[in-house]
């Protein structure tokens, strides 16, 4: 599961972690769909202890969904922030240019 996690972790953070830009919610649920289908192959191809279970393998590719749609929602959120930040710096800098020249 551990490898299913880092996978998505580094795809998700490549596309919009840290300091990245604003990515549309679209493109980003796109790319979260799948980066989330590439982390559950990575999972099943790792998986050592449920290729005989397959109970245990679907129950930890289970867990392995719930992690990623919450990881989803911190990526998601702030994502969400930059646009914001990214919305509110755009009127301040009109005013300042507007207020300089008059």
């Amino acid at each position: 599961m551990k490898a299913g996690i880092e996978y998505y972790v580094n795809t998700m953070d490549a596309l919009v972690g840290g300091d990245r830009s604003f990515l549309k919610m679209v493109h980003m649920e796109a790319e979260h769909n799948k980066a989330k289908d590439n982390a559950t192959q990575v999972y099943l191809e790792k998986n050592i202890y449920g290729r005989k279970n397959q109970a245990v393998a679907e129950k930890y590719q289970t867990l392995l969904h719930e992690q990623i749609e919450k990881l989803y929602l911190q990526y998601s959120q702030n994502n969400e922030a930059k646009e914001i930040t990214h919305m509110a710096r755009t009127p301040g800098t009109l005013f300042v240019v507007f207020s300089s020249s008059t």
